[in-house]
């Protein structure tokens, strides 16, 4: 048996077809390879620890507007690398940008 590189979750099961967001075992090798961008946006908002609730809020359809945006440090440069997942009504966007050392995260 083929172990899948998707983690089973009552929101996005394992089993779904492609194109369906999965989220993805952080521990599967090769698991940059032939997945889709709903996948790891997925995976990312499944793994907030910060907000538990993100990948329920963002997938329920009776949420009308999802924004999410969030900073974090890159490597030993120290560049700050925002981020934002905003889903409004069944369009999603999703976007990073990064902004000189000197530049303070709000």
């Amino acid at each position: 048996m083929v172990s899948t590189p998707y983690e089973d979750h009552p929101l996005l099961p394992a089993g779904a077809p492609v194109g369906q967001a999965h989220i993805l075992k952080t521990s599967a090798s090769g698991a940059g390879t032939g997945h889709k961008l709903c996948d790891f946006i997925a995976t990312l908002l499944h793994n907030l620890t910060d907000y538990p609730n993100a990948a329920k809020d963002f997938f329920n359809p009776e949420v009308t507007s999802f924004k999410l945006i969030r900073h974090y440090r890159v490597g030993e440069s120290g560049r700050i690398l925002p981020y934002i997942i905003w889903r409004k009504n069944k369009k999603v966007a999703v976007s990073t940008r990064s902004l000189p050392k000197a530049v303070k995260a709000c």
